[in-house]
């Protein structure tokens, strides 16, 4: 059993022992004026460009549509092509 001091911020982690697990408390503040307020932000944040276009994403997705319908179309060819080619002999 572990003990949480109130007021401070707790990080409780779970180690893998030879044969057993045990709990242990991390202390990351104490006496923090402050508790926080909802999760750890990740992702773009402020860095994010706000009400940009989807545009070019859409382009680039397009894009990658095309080449890869273009190859499979010339992968079919080719195969078509060896076919007949072996049946002619």
């Amino acid at each position: 059993m572990i003990k949480l001091v109130p007021d401070c911020i707790h990080t409780i982690v779970i180690l893998d022992g030879p044969g057993n697990l045990k709990i242990d408390d991390l202390l990351d503040t104490a006496g923090a004026m402050e508790m926080p307020e909802g999760g750890v932000n990740t992702g773009l944040g402020g860095a994010a460009a706000r009400g940009t276009s989807a545009m070019p994403w859409l382009a680039i997705i397009a894009g990658g549509g095309f080449l890869a319908a273009v190859g499979m179309i010339r992968l079919r060819r080719t195969r078509s092509r060896m076919a007949h080619a072996a049946i002619d002999r």
